[in-house]
C-alpha cells in the first residue's frame, strides 16, 4: 500500500511539474491565453491520468465495485482541481495562504482517494489500478 502511495506522490508531483510549465505562459489572471494554457494542460494531465488507470473487474462484488469506481472518480477529479489550481495560483502575486492550503488538501485527497480505490479493487481479486 506504501507503494501505491508513493507511486501517486510521484504522479502529483510529475503534475505539478505540468502546471509550473503551465504557468510559465504568464499570469492567467490578466492574459486569457495563459488562462486556457492553465486550463487546458492540467486537463490534458488528467485524461492521461485517467487513461492509465485501470478499473476493478466486472466479476467483483456489487458494493466494492461501485466503491472503487466512484473513489477512483472522486480521486480523478480531486487531481483535476489541484493541477487546475497550481496552474492559475503559480505565477501569479499576492495569493493568500489559505487557497495553498485547500490545493494541499485537493492534492492529499487525490492520494488518499486513489489508495482507497485500489485497496477495495484488490479486495475485489483485481491487483493494479
Amino acid at each position: 500500500m506504501a507503494f501505491i502511495a508513493l507511486r501517486e506522490i510521484g504522479v502529483l508531483l510529475l503534475g505539478v511539474a505540468v502546471a509550473f510549465a503551465a504557468s510559465l505562459a504568464g499570469d492567467a489572471g490578466r492574459n486569457f491565453g495563459a488562462l486556457v494554457v492553465a486550463i487546458l494542460l492540467p486537463i490534458a494531465f488528467c485524461l492521461v491520468r485517467a487513461g492509465l488507470a485501470k478499473l476493478p473487474s466486472e466479476n467483483s462484488s456489487g458494493l466494492r465495485h461501485v466503491a472503487a469506481q466512484l473513489s477512483l472518480g472522486f480521486a480523478l477529479i480531486a487531481l483535476l482541481v489541484f493541477e487546475m489550481g497550481v496552474a492559475m495560483f503559480a505565477g501569479a502575486q499576492g495569493i493568500p495562504a489559505g487557497v495553498w492550503v485547500v490545493l494541499s488538501v485537493f492534492g492529499a485527497g487525490y492520494v488518499c482517494l486513489f489508495v482507497l480505490a485500489h485497496t477495495l479493487s484488490r479486495r475485489t481479486g483485481h491487483h493494479a489500478i
